[in-house]
């Protein structure tokens, strides 16, 4: 077996396809499957099996102005959880619109309402990221067609944004990866988040792809420990990871029947997306500990991950109440 200590990093968010690619193989630990050119057939794979949980991780914004399709757009925002939408009237020309932000999940999946807008957006999002692949993924309309030519795609939030403004908050996303234990990760999925996870289910700890041995994480305290209690710990890892290969390689058990006897201990990795309005309620709760002093390990992977926050999005940018 193997202890490694818990940590917290930024997926940035900048081709598409490449990052939902990366978010999803993290699930089955295929990272080493990834090439220049995998992106696309991975998500067209995906489209296909219906999988669009990983699709949720990308986001894009788009800036409309023609006013007599805004009902439209905000109805299938309001029939959409997770949708962001916010109307506004230009200063100059008095021209109103709306910025709306979703996920590729919500412009592909054939059972959201607002099909048109669906139609629109999603050209709209290929046109911008893949010229070269227009109408391999969607049907175009004659509809489609005319009303994209109202809607951009914005690129950088931050500038579109630039004066301080909530809606800030519900349009800009970041991609967070922690390592951590299963007790932690079991924190992190109360959030209202995208999520990715590693799967016991899939991943086989016997394969020689991990080394034959299971990871397990550190408690962020355990320096403090007395050396019996680290003695029991260890101990218990051990004798877990020693049922775990049994189970598999002598009764031949599948990986998600043998995950029983794994611990709590166990390492995994989380991904989740949120805007920054969600991270900074996450990071209220599980870094500064407003609603009561949070874990020791899920508060170090929180602590991380604020720092990280704040190295990226200016004080100014965020909530007056984040600090």
């Amino acid at each position: 077996m193997k202890l490694t200590n818990s940590a917290a990093s930024i997926i940035p968010q900048k081709d598409p396809f490449k990052h939902i690619e990366v978010v999803g193989r993290t699930c089955y630990k295929s990272e080493d499957k990834i090439t220049e050119d995998s992106a696309y057939k991975f998500v067209k794979g995906l489209i296909k099996r219906k999988h669009f949980a990983m699709l949720e991780h990308f986001n894009v914004t788009f800036k409309i102005n023609l006013c007599n399709w805004l009902d439209d757009v905000k109805q299938f925002a309001l029939s959409n959880r997770y949708v962001e939408f916010d109307e506004y009237t230009e200063p100059t020309s008095g021209m109103t619109g709306a910025y709306v932000t979703v996920s590729l999940s919500h412009l592909i999946r054939e059972d959201i309402s607002g099909r048109l807008v669906q139609n629109v957006l999603w050209n709209c999002f290929i046109e911008h990221y893949y010229p070269n692949r227009i109408g391999d993924c969607w049907v175009e309309d004659e509809d489609a067609q005319i009303f994209k030519t109202y809607v951009q795609i914005v690129d950088d939030v931050e500038k579109e944004f630039m004066n301080p403004s909530n809606i800030y908050l519900d349009h800009k996303f970041l991609t967070f990866h922690f390592i951590c234990d299963r007790g932690v990760s079991h924190e992190l999925v109360r959030h209202r988040c995208s999520f990715a996870q590693e799967s016991t289910r899939y991943c086989n700890y016997s394969d020689d792809k991990f080394g034959g041995e299971i990871v397990f994480i550190n408690p962020s305290n355990l320096a403090s420990w007395e050396p019996e209690a680290i003695y029991t710990f260890m101990d218990s890892l051990n004798t877990a990871e020693k049922a775990y290969m049994k189970l598999i390689n002598v009764y031949h058990m599948t990986p998600q029947q043998a995950r029983a006897v794994l611990p709590n201990a166990l390492k995994t990795e989380v991904i989740m997306t949120a805007n920054l309005r969600q991270w900074e309620h996450f990071f209220d709760l599980r870094s500064k500990g407003t609603t009561g002093a949070p874990h020791p390990d899920m508060k170090k992977v929180a602590d991380e991950a604020y720092e990280l926050y704040k190295s990226v999005i200016p004080n100014y940018l965020r909530s007056p109440v984040s600090d």
